[in-house]
């Protein structure tokens, strides 16, 4: 047996590491399944429709995980890898993710004393070899993205017009979300 089919392209150890990440990714599935499952089944006992707000109420339940709703489709991160849970509540969980979360501020652009739409610049930071990818709102309803000359790779300005609570997701090129 030679070297290169030890710990050379598709060798052993190369196979056996990928082996282990299909079974680790199966296993999240399998448990994110799961409480879905388990929460069908209670909802259908008491004659109510499955929603996502309930199915991640029911994940939130997991230690470790981070999840959010972005219309029809819920999107985390569990045991370091990315998942989404689609339409049809169907889970797919993608590779395990690395390195650290990027982060970032929302600094109130508006400077008029009375306005109509209230503009909001998010600042993002990526941490490690990582870059940032995307700056979005999370309820795009309420929140619209504008041109600005501050917009670029790390800054995104939005406005809105009511009052209220607004979440913003940051992707890095590591997978990882803030």
């Amino acid at each position: 047996m030679s070297l290169n089919s030890i710990v050379g392209q598709d060798g052993i150890i190369e196979k056996a590491e990928k082996a282990a990440d299909e079974t680790e990714r199966a296993g999240i599935k399998e448990e994110i399944e799961l409480k879905i499952a388990n929460l069908q089944m209670e909802q259908d006992k008491v004659g109510k429709e499955l929603s996502k707000e309930d199915i991640e109420n029911t994940l939130n339940e997991l230690e470790g995980i981070d999840v959010d709703t972005i219309g029809n489709t819920i999107d985390g991160e569990y045991k370091n890898h990315s998942f989404e849970i689609d339409e049809e509540n169907n889970v797919i969980v993608g590779k395990k993710i690395e390195g650290e979360k990027p982060t970032g501020v929302v600094i109130l652009r508006t400077t008029e004393e009375i306005a109509l739409e209230v503009k909001l610049q998010v600042v993002a930071e990526a941490k490690g070899n990582s870059t940032i990818e995307t700056i979005e709102a999370i309820d795009k309803e309420k929140v619209i993205p504008i041109d600005d000359e501050t917009n670029g790779q790390t800054s995104q300005m939005f406005k809105v017009e009511d009052n209220g609570k607004f979440t913003f997701r940051i992707k890095a090129s590591n997978r990882k979300k803030y």
